[in-house]
């Protein structure tokens, strides 16, 4: 009888903490953030809608455990909600990454030319032990950035949706200054393509697929609907696909991107 009794004091507790856990948006982006400061990016994948730090390396972490552990972000405001769907807000505070490898770049050039060495012969691990330097650096420039999350839901669970605006977001760019604007008067189409090639994946970070075609291997911009098909239906298969070269302001200086324009079922 005192064991039953203790068994239901365990269940009725579990229920209790069932209960206190549930999700919300504003604790779906408190933990996302928390696991992400403490570098636990298994963790913090489940609060998201895709896996968007499994592709990466054990080294490519570590540079980014020094960039996220000195991130603050103010208490998150719920902005919307729906039954569906819901707008956080945050301010973030972290390091201005992309002023610390514009400074990263000149550092290694001037390195290599000192040392009479090509920057290509330089190797990884001295190249990380620089960066990280540069971000762990007491005067490392920094940025805020207000940040609004989209989340939706999944199940009984919220889930914060991997867009582009929270991708460019996290490191601490608008969408416009991480990917370009939005104006298509700015790009100039150079080409179209079409190719049969097999499809490895995606990088959620960058929005960017790799496809291999012979001893080539192509990566292109390809986004939402073309996404799902090809993770759902082609990794790791052959696909064919059409795909256009652009360039920013017709500027032969300007590098050139590739952006996947359909899925060509024959």
């Amino acid at each position: 009888m005192k064991r039953l009794f203790v068994l239901m004091m365990i269940a009725a507790l579990s229920l209790v903490m069932a209960c206190s856990s549930s999700s919300t948006p504003k604790k779906t982006v408190n933990g996302f953030f928390s696991d992400l400061k403490a570098g636990k990016y298994v963790e913090a994948e489940a609060y998201a809608d895709s896996r968007i730090f499994d592709t990466l390396a054990d080294d490519e972490k570590a540079l980014l455990n020094d960039y996220f552990k000195s991130m603050t972000y103010t208490d998150p405001v719920v902005s919307t909600e729906t039954a569906d769907n819901a707008t956080v807000t945050v301010t973030l505070t972290a390091t201005d990454i992309f002023t610390v490898i514009q400074g990263f770049i000149q550092t290694v050039t001037e390195k290599a030319a000192a040392e009479g060495r090509e920057i290509d012969n330089m190797s990884d691990a001295e190249l990380d032990a620089i960066l990280k330097t540069a971000l762990n650096a007491p005067d490392a420039p920094k940025k805020e950035l207000t940040l609004n999350i989209n989340l939706k839901k999944e199940g009984s669970k919220w889930v914060i949706v991997f867009d582009d605006n929270m991708r460019a977001g996290l490191f601490m760019q608008s969408p416009e200054e991480a990917y370009g604007a939005a104006d298509e008067e700015d790009f100039e189409i150079i080409d179209t393509v079409e190719v049969t090639a097999k499809y490895l994946g995606n990088d959620d970070m960058t929005g960017q697929c790799a496809f291999q075609a012979g001893e080539e291997k192509i990566e292109m911009f390809c986004h939402g609907e073309h996404l799902d098909v090809l993770n759902n239906e082609y990794l790791n298969k052959d696909v064919t696909v059409s795909y256009q070269i652009v360039s920013k302001g017709n500027n032969p200086e300007e590098p050139r991107l590739l952006v996947l324009q359909d899925i060509i079922k024959k």
